[in-house]
């Protein structure tokens, strides 16, 4: 019916891409471009056990936010217990360069192997990471330059 009325006017109606929102379940990774939602103020499950900003260098091979003891704050992506916490996290390149984003499954060696990415580079994106979930980033096309990412992220971990 309001199609028909807009279709009278001689005007089209176009569907609304609804808003990205961050998933319930915290089970699988799952990594988008473009800006993410706001961090959400409760999840139904989980407790909020930390939110920080960190930062990563990077060139043109996979790499991920500090996983090394001797970093602060260490990313506490771990290789078991995926479903005992999760990850939110949004970021963007300084500069506005685009880079390749991925996501890979913390490993024996903190692999940086990426299970996915996405089809095409981007300057900014956001990630639901389960526990066992790493971020992962390299340059396009130009693997000797080097790109600032500025990644601001939450750890939920489940409620009693």
């Amino acid at each position: 019916m309001i199609a028909a009325a807009w279709a009278a006017r001689g005007q089209v109606m176009t569907a609304v891409s609804p808003r990205p929102t961050w998933g319930a379940d915290g089970t699988g990774n799952h990594i988008h471009a473009a800006t993410g939602p706001a961090f959400p103020a409760r999840l139904a499950g989980w407790r909020l056990a930390g939110e920080w900003h960190d930062s990563v260098r990077v060139s043109g091979t996979w790499t991920s936010l500090c996983g090394d003891p001797v970093c602060e704050p260490r990313f506490p992506a771990t290789m078991n217990g995926c479903g005992n916490q999760r990850f939110l996290l949004r970021w963007r390149t300084v500069g506005n360069t685009t880079v390749d984003f991925g996501d890979g499954t913390v490993a024996a060696d903190i692999g940086t192997l990426a299970d996915e990415q996405l089809a095409e580079p981007t300057n900014t994106g956001w990630a639901e990471l389960h526990g066992c979930g790493w971020p992962l980033w390299r340059t396009h096309d130009a693997p000797n330059n080097l790109v600032d990412i500025a990644v601001t992220l939450q750890q939920w971990v489940p409620t009693a």
